[in-house]
């Protein structure tokens, strides 16, 4: 309730439209008049293979420049891409998604993220389109700058937590098996690496972190780590079981 808002001069809208028919705010408006849904709480995004999505919304005057944020939902999307509008009124675009390297995405954060700001000569149009190869749920967020820090401050300690707990559980591992000689223990330590590996990999701090310069270990690391955990649990719990 203590959140910073502002009243949206156009409602959030969307429609789906053939896949790569229209890459442009001008296709889009050319291409018109559309039949724009509601975006709802419950709204899922027919994204797929042969439908691409935009999204338009739009902000009222504001007597002083405000800077806001676009945040996606926090789940995998192939490329989601922002339109405003430059002062010298053509289009400026800012990119995100895994169809690109997380060190060409305009804002460098964990989920795809936009900036944005208000006009003080008249109410100003975005556009905002998905492609994904499967339905998006989840509404975006339209953020203050002390709410989309605050947001980022707040991962940042729950993946510093997750760290430390797992770290601690190698550790513990390594520690049991220098005492007891058994490899059982080892095999834990490595099932914890692994889960905490694929942990970071699903919440985007691999791709933002550790390869932030390759779009191929951005789209396959996340089958890759959590193909490696379940083969490290199985093979933990064959050793567990010949060791009883």
């Amino acid at each position: 309730e203590s959140s910073s808002t502002v009243a949206l001069a156009a409602p959030l809208q969307w429609v789906a439209v053939p896949k790569g028919a229209i890459t442009s705010p001008e296709g889009f408006t050319a291409a018109g008049p559309w039949s724009l849904r509601a975006y709802t709480d419950t709204t899922a995004l027919p994204t797929s293979e042969k439908h691409d999505v935009w999204v338009t919304f739009s902000l009222p005057a504001t007597p002083v420049l405000q800077t806001w944020y676009i945040r996606l939902p926090g789940q995998v999307i192939t490329q989601a891409s922002f339109f405003s509008r430059s002062l010298q009124g053509g289009w400026m675009v800012q990119s995100a998604g895994q169809a690109l390297a997380p060190a060409d995405w305009s804002l460098r954060t964990r989920v795809p993220s936009f900036e944005l700001q208000t006009r003080s000569d008249g109410m100003e149009t975005f556009f905002l389109r998905y492609e994904n190869w499967r339905a998006i749920t989840g509404r975006p967020m339209l953020l203050s700058p002390v709410e989309y820090i605050d947001g980022a401050s707040r991962v940042g300690v729950v993946i510093g937590l997750m760290w430390g707990m797992f770290s601690v559980l190698a550790v513990l591992s390594l520690g049991a098996f220098a005492l007891a000689r058994t490899r059982v223990f080892l095999w834990f330590g490595a099932l914890v690496v692994t889960l905490m590996f694929t942990q970071l990999v699903l919440i985007g701090y691999g791709g933002w972190r550790m390869w932030p310069g390759s779009t191929h270990l951005n789209h396959v690391m996340g089958w890759v780590s959590a193909a490696l955990s379940m083969a490290a649990g199985a093979w933990f719990c064959a050793q567990a079981s010949y060791a009883r």
